[in-house]
């Protein structure tokens, strides 16, 4: 019997310049195959951290060390960077809010590096 899961990611913002506003995904279900999801905690060495994925998936989430779900674990005082391969420039990660990245099942990555200036634990959640 094949899971389904409902991944729903919503914000209410109010108080800026931009007065109050929501944004919420289209609705839908999206049938993830029970294989697909996996859970991982890594513990990052200072440098390059190799990450490994599950196959075919659609979305990675990647919750870092200060992330306040489910707690902060000890205070992360490092800088994060993610990378396609060991080497590139890379994108700066916030150390507090959640990372989402999406793919199509068909062309997503075997692997992603995170680049720490710190020792520090982040959680994947991939579907």
């Amino acid at each position: 019997m094949p899971s389904v899961a409902t991944v729903s990611i919503s914000a209410n913002v109010s108080g800026g310049p931009e007065g109050t506003w929501s944004l919420a995904p289209p609705a839908g279900v999206r049938s993830i195959p029970a294989a697909v999801y996996s859970e991982q905690v890594v513990t990052m060495s200072v440098g390059a951290n190799t990450i490994n994925l599950p196959a075919a998936i659609s979305q990675a989430f990647i919750i870092p060390p200060n992330a306040s779900f489910p707690q902060p674990n000890p205070t992360y005082a490092g800088t994060m960077t993610l990378k396609g391969v060991t080497g590139d420039i890379g994108t700066p990660m916030s150390t507090t809010a959640v990372y989402l990245m999406s793919f199509d099942p068909a062309t997503s990555p075997s692997t992603i590096v995170i680049t720490a200036t710190a020792v520090g634990t982040i959680k994947i959640t991939t579907a």
